[in-house]
């Protein structure tokens, strides 16, 4: 048995930044067929049995750590052509989509938590 876990996150920004014009991507059409065209690569690639997606939660502990925690990203997204405000609830539903249409994969989001750190423990106590 395999298992690939995949940062969800990651390959969300990687595709949304990817795009050439992400403004005229309205609805993010194309950046949904480039998600899940990335998650079937990587799955052709690595035939695994098992495929959990680790999500990032919006509330990090590590906030509460260190305050400026990705305080950069704040103003890369304010330059950025990407309107966030639509985004989030398009990313959201489309995790939401995910998991009632591939019933198969296994999503895990947990309050407070980053994907790295789900990924971080499942590694461990995945053979």
């Amino acid at each position: 048995m395999s298992t690939l876990i995949i940062d969800s996150n990651n390959i969300a920004y990687k595709n949304l930044f990817s795009q050439m014009n992400p403004e005229e991507d309205h609805d993010f059409s194309l950046w949904r067929h480039k998600f899940l065209s990335n998650i079937i690569d990587i799955m052709v690639e690595f035939s695994p049995t098992e495929i959990i997606m680790a999500i990032d939660a919006k509330n990090s502990w590590r906030y509460d750590i260190y305050p400026h925690y990705k305080s950069k990203r704040k103003e890369f997204k304010e330059d950025s052509k990407v309107d966030f405000e639509k985004f989030y609830p398009v990313f959201d539903e489309f995790i939401k989509d995910i998991k009632k249409y591939f019933t198969s994969f296994k999503v895990i989001q947990i309050d407070r938590v980053e994907g790295d750190d789900i990924i971080a423990i499942l590694s461990k106590h995945i053979n």
